[in-house]
């Protein structure tokens, strides 16, 4: 995650979401994350925001399956 944080704000990695309208390219731009030494707020805020994902998706899966049994 940190190496394509540093990709993205070096130019290397782009965005594939139109407009780049997408979770990183506000987080780079907004002034507390878009600083350097705050490059791991940054990978932390993502990290957080795929687990929660993730962890949403997995309870309501296995509440559907439980209610389909």
């Amino acid at each position: 995650m940190r190496e394509y944080v540093q990709g993205r704000k070096a130019g290397k990695n782009h965005s594939q979401v139109k407009e780049n309208n997408d979770l990183l390219t506000y987080l780079l731009a907004d002034d507390l994350f878009g600083k350097p030494e705050n490059e791991e707020l940054v990978v932390d805020e993502l990290l957080d925001f795929f687990v929660a994902a993730s962890q949403t998706t997995t309870n309501k899966v296995n509440h559907i399956f439980h209610h389909l049994i």
